[in-house]
Parts: structure tokens; C-alpha cells; sequence
């Protein structure tokens, strides 16, 4: 099985599209994470660089750039960044908000790791990111690259959901939301003992012309991640935990560069 193969075709052919409307609208995501950045006490302190591992279409990077740093934004996804693009043009909507450059570049998350040559003050890497690598030790391996370009006292931050408890019989069904022309929903199911979750979304769609329901189905894979392994491999690094929650089945984790 070609992992990222299936996860690239998911995205291409079906997900990139809906992706803000399923997130519950554009707009709405800068606000949500740019408040997460404020209640974290998330600024610039020191060089000002911040770099977006997996940044899509912008939910974290134009926050970020709201609050001060200069974002180095990372992703493959030709149709998220393409629609990133757009909404930075959008000056009406952010005004002058922006008060750092935003450099958009479409690259493997690890490819481009192994070469960067900035030395940000802080690496984000959000949005369940984290749990489309293909195992646990990939998840760990971007850590450890992204703690050897951290400045000292430099911040990471993660969130991926938690996948680890029961999922049976009706709860594998999970309604997303939606509206009177589309909505959206999944099914997911555990494989490989457990440390891999088979994921398929489902879209329904009215189509006006033939008045009826148009469903589309597509799958990918993420990664199950334990929590406690993470932090313990993280601390091991030489970070420390400046703050871990759980909220509504998301972890959010701030790991403090310390040597």
C-alpha cells in the first residue's frame, strides 16, 4: 500500500475542494486559531520566524502573521495553496491586519526539513497533520527535525485528535455538518491492531439539474497516536511541555525548546 499515494489522491480528487465549508467556513477557522494563539500566549519574542508544517490553506499561517511573525508556509497540496492564495488577496476581508510576509511553498513537509535554512522561533504543525504520516516514528522524526532548527527557547506546536478509544458498531458513522446544498459525514474503522484508522469521507450534494442527491465516497489512512509516547520523546529531545489539553477529542501540545 502506497500510503501518501492514497493520501494525495484523496485530497486531489476529493477533498481539497470542500475543505474550508467542512472546517466550518474560512473565516471562521483564522478566528478560532487566532484566539487559540492568544489564550497560548503565542507571539514573537526573539526573530520573529514562524514556520507552518502543513499549513492547507492558510487556517494557521495568516493568524500568525496577524500577531507579528513572518510565516514560512509548507504544503503539497496544489488545490490548498492555490486557494491560499486567494484568500490573501481578499484585501477587503484583512484589511491591514497582516503585519508580516507570508512565503507560500509547496513542498514535502520532509523534504523540505531536510533543507531549510531558517532558524524559526516557532514550528507549528496543526490540524491532524500529524496523523496523516504513515507511523508514529514518522510523527517523531519531524519533531526531531523541527527541534533541531528551533532557536532556543523557541516554541512547537502540535494538535492531531485522539484516535485511541473504542470506535464500534454506530459510532464509527460521524456526521460533519453542512448545508441545504451539501453536507458531510465519515466512517471510520480500526486496522493494523490498532494503530491505524481507515478513514472515509462522504459527501452528499444536491444536484439542481437532476433534482436529486449526488453522493461521492473516498478514503485514506491516518496514524493512531499515543500522547504520553510523544510528550516523553519530546521532553528526551530537550524540550519541555509548556502546555498539553484535550479539547473536544483534539490534543493541543506546546513544546518549549530548552537546549
Amino acid at each position: 500500500m502506497d500510503w501518501e499515494l492514497i493520501r494525495k489522491k484523496h485530497y486531489d480528487n476529493h477533498l481539497s475542494e470542500h475543505y474550508s465549508e467542512l472546517f466550518g467556513g474560512y473565516w471562521n477557522n483564522i478566528d478560532r486559531n487566532l484566539r487559540l494563539f492568544n489564550e497560548s500566549d503565542i507571539k514573537p519574542v526573539s526573530n520573529s520566524i514562524a514556520l507552518d508544517l502543513g499549513c492547507g490553506n492558510g487556517f494557521q499561517s495568516i493568524p500568525l502573521s496577524i500577531i507579528g511573525f513572518e510565516v514560512f508556509s509548507v504544503d503539497s497540496d496544489g488545490k490548498l495553496l492555490d486557494e491560499f492564495k486567494h484568500k490573501l488577496y481578499e484585501t477587503n476581508s484583512l484589511g491591514n491586519k497582516l503585519k508580516s510576509e507570508i512565503h507560500l511553498i509547496s513542498d514535502d513537509i520532509f523534504d523540505y526539513l531536510d533543507k531549510a535554512e531558517i532558524f524559526p522561533e516557532l514550528v507549528v504543525c496543526m490540524g491532524d497533520t500529524v496523523s496523516h504520516f504513515e507511523s508514529e516514528n514518522r510523527v517523531l522524526k519531524m519533531i526531531e527535525k523541527s527541534h533541531d532548527i528551533l532557536k532556543p527557547g523557541g516554541k512547537l506546536v502540535l494538535s492531531f485528535r485522539d484516535y485511541t478509544d473504542d470506535i464500534e458498531d454506530k459510532e464509527r458513522f460521524i456526521f460533519l455538518g453542512g448545508g441545504k446544498e451539501i453536507f458531510f459525514e465519515c466512517f471510520v474503522e480500526k486496522e493494523e491492531n490498532g494503530t491505524r484508522l481507515k478513514t472515509y469521507d462522504i459527501f452528499h450534494k444536491w444536484d439542481e439539474k437532476c433534482e436529486r442527491w449526488v453522493s461521492s465516497i473516498s478514503h485514506y489512512y491516518k496514524t493512531i497516536l499515543n500522547s504520553e509516547s510523544i510528550d516523553t520523546f519530546a521532553v528526551n529531545l530537550g524540550m519541555e511541555i509548556d502546555k498539553s489539553e484535550k479539547n473536544r477529542g483534539m490534543f493541543y501540545k506546546i513544546y518549549k525548546k530548552i537546549y
